[in-house]
């Protein structure tokens, strides 16, 4: 499942309102229902989200930071909620596939 969290910390490149974006994210991309979409929020600060400040937390940046830097910060987790890998706005969400396949063998695995 791919959950999306709009975000308007960095450049102020997501001013518009949720249902402006879900019209956005549809007619420029299909995606309004490839994602499950959230409100939008903050990933950094004093008003971080709380599913932000446990996934940060849990797997900081590579130079030890936590913060997100930039928009498309991508977080993978398993099927059990354990945060698994982090990755940088530049990763392209096909270069994540490998990853995903091995924790679907691993939950695959686990039922066996």
């Amino acid at each position: 499942k791919l959950l999306a969290f709009p975000c308007n910390q960095f450049g102020a490149q997501e001013p518009a309102p949720h249902e402006k974006i879900l019209e956005f994210v549809e007619s420029n991309y299909g995606a309004k229902d490839k994602f499950t979409w959230f409100e939008k929020g903050h990933v950094n600060g004093k008003n971080t989200r709380e599913v932000y400040s446990f996934l940060k937390k849990a797997l900081p940046a590579e130079d030890g930071t936590t913060d997100i830097r930039w928009n498309f910060a991508k977080f993978l987790v398993d099927h059990e909620g354990n945060p698994f890998k982090r990755y940088g706005p530049q990763t392209n969400p096909d270069d994540i596939i490998p990853d995903i396949e091995e924790l679907l063998k691993k939950k695959e695995e686990a039922s066996n």
